[in-house]
């Protein structure tokens, strides 16, 4: 390792329980003096909690060796288990034979031997580490179990301790009974930039050397930038970067290898290759890709049509409005009234074949007979509403009802002209 190369007495950023490395700031110091605020005051309820790597069993082992000799801790380091696991473990740890006991009987064993520890001056504190791993139904037992008191104080304390998570579970309606009796509420937040410095100072004072030695002062900003002052991570990478600077038998860690350690801890797996199955040459999955492209164009096909069909349907639509606006009697597909207005003697081919030459500005005689209605083109109807057309004047005389139809359906009338 690279204690020799660096004269190390010890490896200074092990993520251990080693309490000459614990680093007392200013916060940390406030959450240990009401750690010890709840036990000497003999509270009910505290509640510790932070994120991951902030150090908090680290401080619960600090705060084991500052109780009193009169506390005896019963501590659970990993309460994933039904609460009647917990319950016979504290029962064993108070001396009481567990076999074939339910939870009531066990509760009232429990009970009778902290009242006798009560008697003799004991005081027994429960300390549950990774609380945040408890369900919901286990904290409602366990606020069950501080109800175990007498006249005087409270015979069980109880010290919840856990992630975030164990504070949004706090959250909950259902939970306001317990929250309610939290005597001492602390957060366990990660350091300053200047506490990043100093907790790294001092840890490398430990093993004999210090932050000046081993790092350059350009490193500083970085190392909190990388780690956010979260203890873990600021061990991690200490521990990366001194590695990598003894292999390039550097000096001291300089930026580029504190970037260069970063990198190699927050590298992405590297993908493995998938195994084949022999003898299939023809894959479903394979087609996958390729149908669903299929699809796609399929569906774009589609409402690519549909959309010219809305637009040139609305496109005609607006036209004909248009027209009918500007000349009120001009002849359109959507003027339904035409046919009643008309005499019931006029034919209805005829009716047909008349417009749709004035349509086309051609004589009936060269327009084929069909049954549908055809609507004229944009371009066709465009040519429409020129009352002065000479073809328009030749056809009206040749059509036997010219002058109903010139009355009723064009209507023609020259500016300024009153009829």
């Amino acid at each position: 390792m690279y204690n020799t190369y660096f004269k190390f007495s010890c490896l200074p950023f092990e993520n251990t329980l080693d309490q000459q490395f614990l680093f007392l700031s200013k916060s940390l110091e406030e959450v240990i003096a009401a750690l010890l605020y709840f036990v000497n005051g003999k509270k009910s309820f505290a509640l510790l909690w932070g994120d991951v790597g902030t150090g908090k069993t680290m401080i619960v082992h600090h705060l084991l060796g500052k109780l009193p000799r009169s506390v005896k801790p019963i501590l659970i380091p990993y309460p994933d288990t039904e609460y009647i696991e917990i319950l016979r473990y504290v029962a064993r740890v108070l001396k009481i034979n567990t076999e074939g006991k339910g939870i009531l009987d066990l509760t009232d064993k429990v009970k009778a031997a902290l009242t006798k520890a009560s008697l003799a001056g004991q005081q027994v504190v429960l300390i549950i580490d990774e609380a945040h791993l408890l369900s919901i139904g286990s904290l409602e037992h366990i606020r069950l179990l501080s109800n175990i008191e007498m006249t005087e104080n409270k015979l069980l304390q109880i010290l919840l301790i856990g992630q975030n998570e164990l504070s949004h579970k706090l959250r909950r309606k259902k939970m306001r009974q317990l929250r309610q009796r939290i005597n001492v509420n602390r957060l366990l937040s990660p350091m300053s930039p200047s506490e990043t410095i100093g907790y790294i100072d001092h840890r490398l004072g430990v093993a004999g050397s210090s932050f000046d030695k081993c790092f350059e002062s350009a490193c500083k900003k970085l190392i909190y930038k990388m780690t956010g002052g979260v203890p873990r991570s600021i061990n991690r990478l200490c521990d990366t970067a001194l590695l990598i600077c003894m292999s390039e038998k550097g000096d001291k860690i300089t930026v580029r290898i504190l970037k260069k350690a970063h990198d190699a801890l927050h590298r992405g797996v590297i993908p493995a290759p998938q195994e084949s199955k022999p003898g299939r040459f023809f894959s479903v999955e394979k087609l996958k890709p390729a149908l669903a492209g299929g699809v796609l164009g399929v569906l774009l096909a589609l409402g690519f049509l549909g959309y010219n069909r809305y637009l040139g349907e609305n496109l005609t639509r607006a036209e004909e409005k248009s027209a009918s606006s500007s000349m009120p009697g001009l002849v359109t597909p959507l003027t339904p009234v035409l046919r009643s207005n008309l005499p019931s003697s006029l034919p209805s081919m005829a009716i047909r074949r008349s417009i749709r030459s004035l349509l086309l500005s051609k004589s009936p005689d060269q327009i084929p007979h069909h049954s549908g209605n055809r609507r004229p083109t944009t371009k066709i109807r465009m040519q429409i509403g020129n009352p002065h057309n000479l073809r328009e004047k030749k056809l009206m005389k040749r059509l036997p009802q010219r002058a109903e139809i010139r009355r009723r359906l064009i209507k023609i009338s020259k500016p300024g002209e009153k009829h």
